[in-house]
């Protein structure tokens, strides 16, 4: 079985030969046809045109209606308030609030951020001397 590639390929390719009297001889029948069909046919009146109108005036206006009565109103949600809430200390050490801070203020806002954090705790760090960090540093 051949593709439809293959098909539409063959027949742009094949030639096509009209003779100008076949299409004359066409041409007439199909416009006696038309003609034959205009005669038989009634010519609308003004007041079938009217009504046609008048129909689909109807119809436009019920299915709009329709369409407005059973269309569910569009309910806007409130926009959440700004909380005021103080954050947890789990809540300044996240790795997305402490690259915020390092953003709008460096090394020195993140020093503060954790200070901040540590407040919260009330978990205070003990002081170390240098000469108690060095000892440490080369125990391990």
């Amino acid at each position: 079985m051949r593709s439809l590639r293959e098909i539409e390929k063959s027949i742009s390719r094949a030639p096509i030969e009209s003779k100008p009297e076949a299409d004359r001889a066409v041409l007439q029948h199909l416009l006696a046809e038309l003609a034959t069909v205009a005669r038989n046919a009634p010519a609308p009146t003004k007041l079938d045109v009217s009504n046609r109108i008048r129909k689909a005036m109807t119809t436009a206006a019920t299915v709009i209606l329709s369409l407005r009565m059973t269309a569910r109103p569009r309910q806007r949600t409130p926009q959440p308030l700004p909380e005021d809430r103080t954050q947890s200390a789990a809540d300044l050490l996240t790795v997305g609030c402490l690259n915020a801070v390092w953003r709008r203020g460096g090394l020195e806002a993140v020093d503060r951020q954790c200070e901040a954090a540590a407040q919260r705790l009330a978990n205070r760090p003990q002081r170390i001397s240098v000469h108690q960090l060095i000892a440490e540093l080369k125990a391990t």
